[in-house]
């Protein structure tokens, strides 16, 4: 039983992962069509909603992946390691790119022409977003497939 709980968490941390990736593409939205300060406050808004989902699934998905690999798989597999390396560098890239680039917007809100965000602000966010997308999705793999075990 505890084990399915676990891995019932697990999985729902990784949708939560899932969710708070695709409120990002949405705010990025946002930011692309911000044309003023309110509405480069509300893609502010947006991007800040994501945050607190993301951290929550990101530690909840690392909690239960480090207990699942420890208790049931006995950390057998390359894939366990590399699963969490990766999380990690979502963070890192998250707090590097993400975070710099929202802080600083935050400190000069719309510091482009009639309020809109500056015109560095949007690949950056982008480049963030693609990067720990695409590192997510390996990370999913190594879930599902778990190379190098036995059948």
């Amino acid at each position: 039983m505890l084990r399915s709980t676990l891995l019932f968490i697990h999985v729902t941390s990784a949708m939560s992962m899932v969710a708070a990736l695709g409120m990002e593409a949405v705010a990025l939205g946002l930011f692309r069509r911000a044309t003023d300060t309110a509405s480069t406050r509300a893609a502010l808004a947006a991007m800040g909603a994501t945050r607190p989902l993301a951290g929550f699934g990101a530690l909840a998905l690392a909690l239960t992946g480090i207990i699942l690999a420890t208790r049931y798989w006995h950390w057998q597999g390359a894939w366990m390691g590399l699963g969490l390396l990766g999380l990690v560098a979502i963070g890192a890239v998250g707090g590097a790119l993400t975070g710099r680039v929202v802080k600083r917007l935050q400190k000069d809100l719309g510091g482009g022409p009639n309020g809109s965000p500056p015109a560095d602000v949007i690949p950056a966010l982008r480049k963030s977003l693609i990067i720990r997308t695409a590192l997510f999705i390996g990370i999913v793999f190594l879930m599902t497939v778990k190379p190098g075990t036995l059948p």
